[in-house]
């Protein structure tokens, strides 16, 4: 499960964090399938590819699940 928030007026702090579901916890293994360090000044567009911009639109990557981890794909 991927949980996530861009917050383009920097009202709330903006994140994305990926979990599976364990014997009744959530585990956090964001580290485990995200190819790159989270950037909170960034925006991502979620899906199955995550593109990935800057503040000004300029379009820097896409993040590609594979059906276990993410790839880096760059433009």
């Amino acid at each position: 499960m991927a949980v996530g928030y861009n917050d383009k007026d920097e009202v709330f702090e903006t994140f994305l964090d990926f979990f599976v579901y364990d014997h009744g916890h959530m585990l956090n293994v964001t580290k485990n399938v995200f190819p790159v360090r989270f950037n909170k000044n960034l925006f991502y567009r979620w899906g199955t590819t995550i593109k990935v911009t800057n503040t000004s639109g300029k379009k820097l990557y896409d993040l590609v699940w594979t059906g276990s981890v993410f790839l880096l794909k760059r433009r």
